[in-house]
């Protein structure tokens, strides 16, 4: 509810920040406030830019699109396959968000794995409850899907290293966050 108000004005970012990104991938991080309970922050991409697949363990994420398209894929995560580090997993919902800003959510069990496809210069602001912590067992995994799936599908996920993939940070320019 609170998300639904918020606009790309209030937090001083158009698609001019996406195309000041300078890094491969395309993708820049702005960081707004960060301690044990909760992170915010902002994601912004450059058209064609994708946020590979990767999950959330344990955490809440309550975002908003801010500006832009972005295609989103979530999957309910499962069981491990035989004792791999290969998970189960179900397709929860393939979208595309925007052009108008929309707000979302995922949980520990429903749409926590999801990659993001950035179909224009858009950006999302994200609120993680509670933040990553690998020593609290909360680090990311990024994965790759084996074959193909519907919404409604179960599919395997395989965790791999995405190596080189990096994002610029971006400076924050919007008003403090008073939490």
């Amino acid at each position: 509810a609170a998300l639904d108000a918020l606009g790309p004005e209030d937090l001083h970012i158009g698609p001019a920040d996406a195309e000041g990104i300078r890094c491969r991938t395309g993708i820049g991080y702005m960081g707004i406030y960060s301690g044990p309970e909760v992170t915010v922050c902002v994601f912004v991409l450059r058209r064609g830019a994708v946020i590979p697949l990767h999950d959330h363990p344990g955490m809440h994420v309550y975002g908003r699109l801010l500006f832009g398209r972005m295609r989103v894929r979530s999957f309910d995560p499962g069981q491990a396959v035989d004792g791999s580090a290969a998970r189960r997993a179900v397709l929860r919902s393939d979208e595309v968000f925007g052009p108008g800003p929309t707000t979302y959510s995922l949980g520990p069990e429903e749409g926590n794995v999801h990659e993001l496809h950035a179909l224009d210069h858009c950006a999302f602001f994200d609120v993680l409850s509670p933040p990553y912590d690998p020593y609290e067992g909360r680090d990311c995994t990024y994965f790759r899907l084996e074959g193909n799936v519907e919404v409604g599908g179960a599919c395997v996920l395989h965790p791999f290293d995405p190596w080189g993939f990096t994002m610029d940070s971006l400076e924050y320019a919007g008003p403090p966050c008073r939490l």
